[in-house]
């Protein structure tokens, strides 16, 4: 596992939408628009919201044989660096570039589904939790084809052990998979709320590691 180069991020925020787009929240955002467009979209946001990461976080990544580029990554952020900007809304009208792909309807289905998808996201949750700031892990992602071998482990491991370095006592991450769950929880971490759009199209589930 590596920090990733200045150069690459656009690669990884084409392997971000390989891996994430058909998620329940990308095609919820994705409803409606043209599915190339969405996913030149979905890239052109993954690449602002890296490039932040990028400069106040931490962004780790693994190359294998399995593939010729990258097959896996952990992004992660201390809390304390954590701001509004990180949010899907904002970071939709921050991809301007793409955003000039899209028709007038389809921007205004792109903002419509975007505030559905924020009926969930809460900044704030982990303060319920944590005496501190804690680390926060952003996204966690391995190629289909890297899977099964180990690399799980291996990476969630490294980063447990980068997080301590950094004198942090809790990793808080959300996630909308709910088969994520049994996953996160055999490496020690715990469900502590479970949240839903109002139409239950969307769950997420928030997680917490203390060491």
């Amino acid at each position: 596992m590596r920090r990733i180069a200045k150069e690459e991020i656009n690669e990884l925020s084409e392997f971000l939408v390989e891996q994430f787009f058909e998620n329940d929240q990308y095609q919820l955002m994705a409803k409606g628009i043209e599915t190339q467009k969405a996913k030149r979209v979905a890239k052109e946001v993954f690449y602002v919201q890296l490039a932040y990461l990028y400069k106040h976080g931490d962004i780790f990544v693994v190359d294998s044989k399995a593939r010729p580029n990258i097959s896996g990554t952990i992004i992660g952020i201390d809390r304390s660096k954590f701001t509004a900007f990180a949010s899907l809304y904002l970071l939709v009208h921050e991809a301007k570039k793409a955003l000039q792909l899209l028709s007038k309807e389809e921007l205004r289905l792109l903002i419509r589904n975007t505030k559905a998808v924020n009926e969930i996201q809460d900044a704030k949750w982990p303060k319920k939790y944590c005496k501190d700031e804690p680390y926060y892990f952003n996204l966690f992602a391995i190629a289909e084809e890297s899977r099964g071998k180990g690399l799980c482990r291996e990476m969630l491991e490294n980063m447990f052990a980068f997080v301590k370095t950094l004198n942090r006592a809790t990793i808080v991450l959300e996630t909308q998979a709910e088969k994520n769950v049994p996953i996160y929880e055999h490496f020690g971490f715990t469900l502590v709320e479970t949240v839903q759009t109002k139409d239950a199209a969307l769950t997420e589930y928030r997680m917490i590691k203390t060491f």
